[in-house]
């Protein structure tokens, strides 16, 4: 169905929010009347939930490779004739915006028990889990848990303060490095 909607289209425009996984493309196609319209192809790429929907010109779904009953989700429905949702934004952290305080403020509200990787891929979005063990190595914090940066704010313990801070800018840094490469 999505290839009767786009065939013989040309692409006007390929947008994408941030590091989002969803990807908007724009194509200029000839409807079923003969007129010039345009449609667009949602891609939204979330490992078993990916997508492709097809929408009008409206914002209304034509048709998606995946329908999504209001008993799948309670957030929303992919079927044809409803209004487009994208997906819920994810609270994640932008790596070319990261600081140090960021960072930390973000550690204090997880469990001491979490692996640093596993606390980047939940903190940094755009982060797969290959790069945040990448990122937890290249920060001297690799197998280490958030209980080893979790003394920020213990006075009486100065110098394990100190190594946090210390921990935490390297991680920040870390991060920061990679933004610069995408």
């Amino acid at each position: 169905t999505l290839r009767k909607h786009l065939e013989g289209g040309r692409i006007l425009r390929v947008e994408q929010e941030g590091l989002e996984r969803v990807a908007r493309i724009a194509f200029s196609v000839i409807d079923e009347l003969g007129n010039p319209v345009e449609r667009v192809l949602v891609a939204e790429v979330m490992g078993k939930h990916s997508n492709l929907i097809l929408l009008d010109n409206t914002g209304r779904i034509i048709d998606s490779i995946k329908r999504v009953t209001s008993a799948m989700s309670r957030y929303r429905e992919v079927l044809p004739g409803r209004p487009y949702v994208p997906p819920p934004e994810q609270d994640r952290l932008e790596p070319n915006q990261i600081t140090i305080e960021a960072l930390a403020h973000r550690l204090a509200q997880e469990s001491p028990d979490e692996s640093v990787s596993s606390f980047l891929l939940g903190t940094v979005a755009g982060l797969g889990p290959l790069m945040a063990r990448e990122l937890e190595f290249r920060a001297g914090l690799a197998g280490c848990r958030l209980s080893r940066l979790s003394h920020l704010g213990q006075a009486e313990q100065p110098e394990m303060v100190a190594r946090s801070e210390s921990e935490i800018a390297s991680l920040t840094e870390a991060v920061r490095a990679w933004a610069t490469d995408l």
